[in-house]
């Protein structure tokens, strides 16, 4: 494992923001997050609880070094029509396509769009795990994004 050159985890962010917060902003810095959410924040500190994880992100707001960011569906779902599809040349057929990526896939998944299934949806589009996977983590979690701070602790 390769020891970072240098640590931005600095006593001057520990005396500003506290040691939780400073611990995330090193992980930020050193693993290069720049979106998350807090199920990101659980599974890089996971000696906090839900509670403390939530506390933490308010106590971020409040010092201002985060941006509150949600993807709407219709963007979300606009974002993954644009990704580009894989091609399996050789199979051509043997495979179904995503309704969102166009990717070719042996196995699509049934998604409640555009009013999900809680509501009272009854449409369904048929797309590819991947489309799946993504789209519920940019509609389902608000994400942040964490805002460039120097050693001393002030926003750049």
């Amino acid at each position: 494992m390769k020891v970072p050159e240098r640590v931005y985890f600095s006593r001057e962010h520990a005396i500003k923001f506290g040691v939780e917060i400073s611990v995330w902003i090193w992980y930020c810095k050193q693993y290069y997050i720049k979106m998350f959410d807090s199920r990101d924040m659980e599974f890089l500190m996971p000696f906090l609880t839900n509670h403390q994880i939530r506390n933490l992100i308010d106590k971020m707001k409040d010092f201002n070094i985060l941006d509150e960011f949600n993807f709407e569906e219709k963007n979300a779902v606009d974002l993954l029509k644009s990704k580009s599809p894989s091609i399996f040349h050789n199979y051509e057929g043997k495979f179904s396509h995503c309704e969102w990526c166009k990717s070719q896939t042996l196995l699509l998944h049934k998604h409640h769009y555009p009013k999900r299934k809680k509501d009272g949806g009854k449409d369904v589009v048929k797309i590819c795990a991947n489309c799946h996977q993504e789209f519920h983590y940019m509609c389902d979690y608000k994400k942040y994004f964490i805002k460039e701070i120097d050693e001393r602790g002030d926003l750049c």
